[in-house]
Parts: C-alpha cells; structure tokens; sequence
C-alpha cells in the first residue's frame, strides 16, 4: 500500500517520530504489527517529560533572551500538537490510505514510474549533519531535545503528507490521461466522463480528508518555521558582515547555514507538495471543457456533457490552512516577505 510512495526504510523512520502509530502493511508477523507501537514508545516519553517540566523549562528560557522564549514555546507547542494529531487520528488516517488503495482506478491507465527516493535521502541527510555539530552548542541535550527534534519531527510530517498527497496525485494523473484520450477521439461516451467524473470527486474528498488531519499542525509549525528561520538567516548575515571572530565561530555560522537550507528545503517541498496535487486536479476540468466546446463548435450540444463538466468545475481543489490562508505559493511570497521585513529591523537595533 503505501511502500509504493515511499521507501521502506523510511517507515520506519516515520514509526520512531511517532508520526504514523500503525503498521502500513498487513502481513503474518505479529511482531511486525506490534513494532510501531513500540516504536512510539519514546516519543510518548517525551510528550510526558515536556508536561510534567514545562514550568522548568519556560523558567530557563524566559532568563535567555525573549527570541529563545518564542523559539521554546512554538517548537514544544508544534511538537505536542503534531504528536497528539497523529495519535488521536491514527486510525482515520489508516482508513483513507486504505480507500486510497481500493479506489478502483479508470480504464486504460498508463503505467507509473517508481517513486524517487531523494528527497527521503536529502531529508535523512540532513539531520544527520544537523546532528554533527550538537556537541559543539551550548547546551547539546538541551538544544537537540527542545530545538532540533521538533524541527525533524515536523518536516518529516509533511514528507509523510507529500508521501500521501503523491498516491492521490497519480489517480489524478490517471484521470487526466483517460480524458485526454476522450478529447482525441471523434465520439465521446458520456457515461465514461460520467464515471470518471464521480472518480474525480471522491479523489478530491479523499484529498480533503488526508489534508484536514494536518491542517493544525501546519499552522503551528509554520509558527515555528517562521521563528526559526528569522533566527538563523539573521545569524548567517551576521557572520558574514562581521568576518573577524574567533575560529569557534565559524561552526557556529555553519550550522546556522545548514538549517536555514534545511528549513527552506522543508518549506518549499511542504507547498510544492500542495501545489502539485492542486494542479493535477484541477488539470482534469481544463479538458473536460475542451471537450465540451469541442462538441458546442460542432453544434452537438449535450446537456449531460455541460452537467459533467459543471461538476468537474465545483469540485475543483484548493488547499487552505483552516481557512486562514491558502497553501500555494503566494504564501510563500507573504512568509517570505515577513522574514526579510522582521530580519531587516532586527539589524536596526
């Protein structure tokens, strides 16, 4: 099931953050079944530490500046928030992989290359590297525990939900192909389009549904990115204005540069991610059109094929965050922006 849209060691990486409670492919090894809930195991441990010493460590961060203090609070917040989403719709999730699966595909489909596993290596990656300089900060424990696993667990959660979107995004692909063979033949079938009409909208829900389990967590992990990548870009500016500091410095400065990339890595894969699925959706009402106006120039007026194509055209897909803002690349120009403006005053002062 979903070993095609990922690879499978990386399940297992998605097991240990706590991001996927379940196993993803049935099989006849109790043990198997058994081993994501332990593997959960520690992030569970972790949840409760963070309850029971929050007041210790908002008290050590509120000493620190007050840009450590956001910085502490959105980053234990995402994670408590992503951990207690991902446990408490486990099995709803589960459940739309599995209708992703059974969802029957149209006819003549055309064969799908195998995933690429790149991004999964980059993202592996780097927070390896990310992991090399812990003994050279202030405080290693501390900054790995409360700084940089939230960061990982987070923008690994949106692989998984890039992992996801990609399965829908070929049924999508699919649609768009068998349509594009309607619009090249000289007589169209109209309870074909019909039935891949009704295809085109249970994807559709089925995208809804997948993206509503995340929309929270986007939203307070965007608060985080945003916090975090102030923070870091400002350092390596820093560094590079001011080239005369001690060798121990420059460790400093490298690390800072390496996860701004990491950040801008996770940020823009989370909205191509988005953006790509909407496109592939949406791609499919475009030649339900064309092949409607192609009939309309030919005078054979079909008021089934116009009730097909009004049904393609209200159930097109857009991505929001709760409604608050849409998840396309014009919010990436306004984070963007926000980040260069807040940067900009913070060397003002």
């Amino acid at each position: 099931m979903f070993h095609k849209a990922t690879p499978c060691y990386f399940i297992y990486v998605y097991n240990f953050f706590g991001i996927v409670p379940f196993y993803f492919k049935p099989g006849n090894s109790e043990v198997a079944k058994i081993f994501p809930q332990f593997a959960y195991f520690p992030i569970i441990l972790y949840f409760v530490y963070v309850c029971i010493t929050w007041k210790t460590i908002i008290n050590r961060a509120s000493i620190s500046k007050a840009g450590n203090y956001i910085d502490l609070l959105s980053n234990i917040g995402s994670l408590l928030s992503m951990i207690t989403a991902a446990f408490r719709n486990r099995h709803q999730i589960l459940t739309l992989l599995e209708q992703i699966e059974k969802t029957p595909p149209p006819p003549l489909v055309r064969n799908h290359h195998k995933p690429s596993s790149t991004l999964h290596v980059i993202f592996i990656t780097y927070a390896f590297v990310m992991c090399l300089f812990v003994p050279f900060f202030d405080s290693p424990l501390w900054s790995a525990f409360f700084y940089l696993l939230p960061v990982y667990v987070n923008s690994f959660d949106h692989l998984f939900l890039s992992d996801v979107l990609s399965l829908v995004g070929r049924h999508f692909d699919d649609i768009t192909y068998r349509l594009k063979n309607i619009h090249n033949q000289e007589y169209v079938n109209c309870d074909e389009i019909e039935d891949l009409s009704c295809y085109h909208c249970r994807l559709v829900d089925i995208s809804y549904q997948v993206t509503r389990h995340f929309e929270i967590t986007t939203i307070v992990s965007m608060v985080m990115w945003f916090a975090h990548t102030v923070d870091s870009l400002y350092f390596v500016l820093f560094g590079i204005l001011h080239q005369k500091h001690p060798s121990q410095k420059y460790v400093f400065f490298t690390s800072n540069f390496i996860f701004l990339s990491f950040l801008l890595l996770w940020f823009f894969v989370m909205l191509k991610t988005f953006v790509e699925t909407e496109a592939k959706a949406n791609k499919s009402v475009s030649y339900v059109h064309d092949i409607w106006n192609k009939f309309a120039q030919k005078g054979e007026f079909s008021r089934n094929l116009r009730l097909i194509a009004v049904r393609f055209h209200m159930n097109k897909l857009k991505f929001t965050a709760r409604h608050y803002f849409d998840l396309d690349w014009t919010f990436c120009h306004m984070m963007v922006g926000a980040v260069v403006t807040y940067v900009i005053i913070l060397f003002q002062f």
